[in-house]
This record gives C-alpha cells, structure tokens and sequence, in this order.
C-alpha cells in the first residue's frame, strides 16, 4: 500500500467517508490499483492510499484494509461510511476489517449503470426518482407503491428491495 505525509493527513482529517474502487483492463500485466478516497472540504475525492492488486478479491481488498487499519487505526476508526461498487467481495471485506459501526453505501455512478443494464424503462424511471427522495416517509411511502406496480420486476426487487439492499423502515 502506498500512502503518502500528505495523503496521511487528509485521511486523519476527512476520515468521515471511505470510497474505495479499483481500475479494470487498464495495463497489459493485468494488475489492478485498488484506491481509496476521502471527500476534502470541497467535498472532492481526494486519494489517500492506492495498492496494486492481482485480482479483486476478498483478500486482497481486506489486506489493503488491514494495512490501512493498522498504519492509521484512529482514523480507521472513524470511517462511518464505506462507499463501494455493488461487488460482494468489497461487502465482504469491509465487513471482515471493519469492527466498529460503520454503514456500507453503493457508489450512485455504480448503481445507476445496474439499474440501466438490468432494470426496464418504467421502473429505471421511478427508482431513480425514489433514489432522490429526501423524506424517509415518502420515500417508504413511494417505495410500497412501487413495489406494488412492479412486483413482476424480480430483478429490481430482489436486489435492490427491502430483502436486498434497502433497509427496511423498522431497521
């Protein structure tokens, strides 16, 4: 893991919220850089570490982690937000490193081209308008409606419902 003074201080500072991605197909060894972001003052992703991976892994993001955990276990400490692409082994391994409470968000660039992939034109529509809502009582409100006119639609529900990725209003 490479981790500059400067990249050091910025995580120490603005520890709040984790992104954490990594690059595909993008050199002929087949290495991948796995990075890790902070938002700065101006709420811009800004690198505080980067560490060449092989592959995706569970094991290789958790080793990162680890490392990150141990070289700077206050700040570490601090993450309430992980933000990851939809992949289980980012899931995995943030839930494997990361002891303290914490929530794990999907990064919206990420979930909107599931959505555009996978999801039909009526309910992309709607989903992303729910996406937006600001209300946790409309949005409860416009969920139910919505899984009720689109129920048909396994795909959206069963990933991204109540039993997927959307916490349930009781929890």
């Amino acid at each position: 893991m490479v981790m500059t003074s400067g990249q050091r201080e910025l995580f120490n500072q603005f520890s709040k919220r984790l992104v954490i991605d990594s690059t595909h197909d993008t050199n002929q060894s087949g290495y991948l850089l796995l990075s890790g972001l902070v938002l700065n003052s101006r709420q811009e992703g800004t690198p505080v570490f980067q560490c060449i991976c092989k592959e995706e892994t569970i094991s290789d993001i958790k080793l990162a982690l680890e490392l990150l955990k141990t070289n700077e276990p206050e700040s570490f400490g601090m993450v309430k937000q992980f933000v990851t692409d939809l992949g289980s082994v980012f899931i995995r391994a943030i839930a494997e490193t990361a002891e303290h409470q914490h929530k794990h968000l999907c990064c919206s660039w990420h979930l909107e081209q599931a959505w555009n992939k996978n999801i039909k034109s009526g309910l992309l529509k709607e989903a992303k308008r729910l996406r937006l809502e600001m209300s946790q009582t409309a949005f409860w409100q416009k969920y139910y409606e919505l899984e009720a006119a689109y129920r048909s639609d396994k795909y959206f529900f069963s990933n991204y419902g109540v039993d997927g990725m959307v916490a349930s209003p009781e929890e």
